[in-house]
């Protein structure tokens, strides 16, 4: 069994690379990633785009003209900790050894490399979900409970399940999930107007034994109001911990991609609810769970299965992560690794 630490990617010795790390090194970052000499093999360890400018790098987004694009845990720091480890493991010793007990001006600020420490500020952010898996429970008491009986955040995959308890001529469920997808997408900051944004969500599978239609099961956007940032309790189950409103139209089934990237664009609501100055907290529920309208007229049986199911962040790799991507005009003038910059053309969509 894997352990916790290699479960989450929120634990490691990237994080070493926080937000002020990144901010403290932000001027040479740009310098690499943007030089037509060392630019093309910087951007490929870090797996950017070769053709457009780089404005901003933090852990987790990055900044180009017109857009952002944010992830829900320290991808970047990891790419740079994994792309170029025994560097950084030299520079630990030189900083522990040498530079910072003499030459404090010569120090790489990588004192901390093995101690696995919480990115600056204590904003981490989580992905995960809550569900209520009693046998055989009406559909109020199910959708109502104040509390599920399991919450997790190092899952490798997340999804709006549902399943089903009796055959017909039954009505009661099995259990049901509610997901939490957070993003820090504090490094906007003040002065941006934010034009268009997209939800991406790397499908891994989907089934449908109950034979719903679309208008029974699909997947909504909504806000979300975790006790914790960072992690979630049987508690953060309770559909008052959830917003009312539509952050985006409905994820169909049919729509749904098991292995491809679902791409679900923002509303005015959904841009909305995105914070420049901090954590933007999302939840995806089952249509019907939101509605309050219990679904008829479809296939019943015993323990049969719905699920349209995501890569979370806790799956291995970084190319599978949940992503968002916004899209700006006007040019930031606070918030994290903040910095001033020269806008090219806006690229919308």
């Amino acid at each position: 069994m894997r352990s916790t630490q290699t479960l989450n990617k929120r634990v490691g010795p990237w994080l070493a690379f926080g937000d002020d790390w990144f901010a403290a090194q932000q001027d040479a970052l740009l310098r690499m990633a943007n030089s037509r000499v060392t630019g093309p093999a910087f951007r490929r360890l870090l797996r950017l785009p070769l053709n457009q400018r780089i404005l901003r790098l933090g852990p987790q987004f990055v900044q180009r003209p017109g857009q952002f694009q944010f992830h829900s845990h320290p991808k970047f720091a990891k790419r740079l900790y994994y792309g170029l480890k025994p560097a950084w493991w030299a520079l630990h010793g030189w900083d522990w050894a040498i530079a910072d007990r003499w030459m404090p001006s010569w120090s790489m600020g990588l004192t901390t490399l093995e101690a696995y420490p919480e990115p600056s500020g204590g904003s981490v952010t989580m992905d995960g979900r809550c569900y209520e898996s009693t046998d055989n429970q009406a559909w109020a008491t199910k959708r109502g409970a104040a509390n599920g009986t399991v919450a997790v955040v190092n899952e490798t995959t997340l999804g709006v399940t549902i399943r089903e308890d009796l055959a017909d001529p039954g009505t009661n469920w099995n259990s049901w999930g509610r997901v939490y997808l957070l993003f820090d997408t504090s490094p906007i900051g003040a002065g941006v107007d934010l034009i268009s944004a997209t939800l991406g969500l790397m499908g891994q599978s989907k089934l449908n034994q109950m034979n719903f239609t679309d208008n029974q099961y699909s997947t909504c956007l909504v806000t979300s109001n975790p006790t914790s940032n960072t992690t979630l309790a049987v508690g953060d189950y309770n559909i008052t911990k959830f917003g009312a409103t539509r952050l985006a139209a409905d994820l169909a089934y049919s729509v749904f991609s098991a292995s491809s990237l679902n791409n679900i664009a923002l509303n005015a609501y959904g841009l909305a609810a995105v914070s420049t100055s901090a954590v933007t907290k999302f939840g995806m529920l089952w249509n019907a769970d939101r509605d309050n309208t219990e679904p008829s007229g479809f296939t019943r049986g015993v323990h049969l299965d719905a699920k349209m199911v995501w890569y979370a962040a806790d799956q291995t790799g970084t190319s599978n992560d949940p992503i968002l991507t916004i899209n700006y005009s006007a040019t930031p003038t606070s918030g994290k690794l903040a910095r001033n910059v020269v806008m090219g053309p806006v690229r919308i969509g």
